[in-house]
């Protein structure tokens, strides 16, 4: 992973990029801090109101997503489970 940011560091210095840095753990405990500084990188204007709304709508879907994936995971493992417990009571007779 260390050779592979350092590969990325000579791209961007080869390329003269001044990249966007941000730190995951920073992004986590501070997302609308973090996204107004991305798009003050990128030059687009918003404000605070804005930030606050889009990060909202993102993370709902978000929630969804996750809260569905779940869902999706608990069904397999009870299919898998029964499954399980049916080849055992074969076995058993």
């Amino acid at each position: 992973m260390r050779q592979q940011g350092e590969r990325w560091e000579q791209l961007f210095e080869q390329a003269r990029i001044e990249p966007d840095r941000m730190v995951h753990e920073t992004l986590i405990a501070d997302m609308e801090g973090e996204l107004a500084g991305l798009l003050r990188f990128l030059g687009i204007e918003h404000d605070a109101e804005g930030v606050a709304r889009v990060l909202e709508r993102t993370t709902s879907v978000h929630r969804e997503q996750r809260d569905g994936v779940s869902q999706q995971r608990r069904d397999r493992d009870r299919e898998i489970v029964r499954e399980r417990a049916d080849d055992r009571a074969l076995q058993l007779g």
